[in-house]
Protein backbone atom coordinates (compact mmCIF):
# COMPACT_ATOMS: atom_id res chain seq x y z
CA UNK A 1 0.00 0.00 0.00
CA UNK A 2 2.48 2.55 0.68
CA UNK A 3 4.21 1.90 -2.83
CA UNK A 4 0.91 2.57 -4.05
CA UNK A 5 0.91 6.12 -2.33
CA UNK A 6 4.14 6.78 -2.97
CA UNK A 7 3.69 6.03 -6.62
CA UNK A 8 0.81 8.18 -6.68
CA UNK A 9 2.65 11.78 -6.51
CA UNK A 10 4.65 10.71 -9.28
CA UNK A 11 4.28 12.47 -13.01
CA UNK A 12 1.76 14.83 -14.66
CA UNK A 13 -1.32 12.75 -14.00
CA UNK A 14 -0.28 11.98 -10.60
CA UNK A 15 -3.54 11.15 -8.09
CA UNK A 16 -2.18 12.66 -4.95
CA UNK A 17 -0.65 15.85 -4.48
CA UNK A 18 1.12 14.93 -0.98
CA UNK A 19 1.43 12.34 1.34
CA UNK A 20 2.30 11.71 4.82
CA UNK A 21 3.11 8.06 6.02
CA UNK A 22 2.91 7.29 10.00
CA UNK A 23 4.47 4.39 11.25
CA UNK A 24 3.68 4.03 14.94
CA UNK A 25 4.93 1.16 17.25
CA UNK A 26 2.54 -1.12 18.50
CA UNK A 27 -0.95 0.96 19.89
CA UNK A 28 -1.62 1.14 23.22
CA UNK A 29 -5.48 2.28 24.50
CA UNK A 30 -2.85 4.75 27.17
CA UNK A 31 -3.79 8.41 27.91
CA UNK A 32 -1.00 11.19 26.02
CA UNK A 33 1.93 11.21 27.67
CA UNK A 34 3.06 14.20 25.24
CA UNK A 35 6.57 12.43 25.33
CA UNK A 36 6.83 11.76 21.39
CA UNK A 37 10.20 10.75 19.47
CA UNK A 38 9.62 11.41 15.77
CA UNK A 39 11.65 10.64 12.83
CA UNK A 40 11.21 11.33 9.13
CA UNK A 41 12.93 8.04 7.25
CA UNK A 42 15.26 8.73 4.23
CA UNK A 43 15.46 5.41 3.28
CA UNK A 44 17.08 3.70 5.77
CA UNK A 45 15.44 2.83 9.64
CA UNK A 46 14.24 5.78 11.65
CA UNK A 47 17.20 4.70 14.58
CA UNK A 48 15.69 7.93 16.64
CA UNK A 49 12.46 7.12 16.70
CA UNK A 50 12.94 2.78 17.86
CA UNK A 51 10.87 1.73 21.18
CA UNK A 52 8.16 -0.66 22.01
CA UNK A 53 5.17 1.13 22.56
CA UNK A 54 3.12 4.32 21.76
CA UNK A 55 -0.82 5.59 23.17
CA UNK A 56 -3.07 6.22 19.92
CA UNK A 57 -3.87 9.50 21.61
CA UNK A 58 -0.57 10.23 21.13
CA UNK A 59 -0.40 9.17 17.34
CA UNK A 60 -3.27 11.14 16.81
CA UNK A 61 -1.84 13.85 18.24
CA UNK A 62 1.22 13.77 16.63
CA UNK A 63 -0.34 13.98 13.38
CA UNK A 64 -2.51 16.78 13.91
CA UNK A 65 0.20 19.36 15.33
CA UNK A 66 2.67 18.09 13.27
CA UNK A 67 0.81 17.12 9.72
CA UNK A 68 -2.52 18.80 10.08
CA UNK A 69 -1.88 22.05 11.52
CA UNK A 70 1.51 22.56 9.14
CA UNK A 71 0.39 21.71 5.78
CA UNK A 72 1.22 23.98 3.18
CA UNK A 73 -0.60 22.50 0.14
CA UNK A 74 -0.04 20.02 -2.44
CA UNK A 75 4.16 19.62 -3.15
CA UNK A 76 4.25 16.93 -5.35
CA UNK A 77 6.33 14.82 -2.55
CA UNK A 78 5.82 13.71 0.66
CA UNK A 79 7.35 11.90 4.01
CA UNK A 80 7.50 8.37 6.31
CA UNK A 81 7.66 9.55 9.87
CA UNK A 82 8.43 6.61 12.64
CA UNK A 83 6.72 7.44 16.03
CA UNK A 84 7.64 5.89 19.41
CA UNK A 85 8.19 6.60 22.95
Amino acid sequence: MEDMIIKGVEGADAALGEYAIVRASLLTSGPATGKVRAEVEDGGVAKGAIGYTISRRDVGGYIFEEVVKKYQGPSGKGKIVSVSY
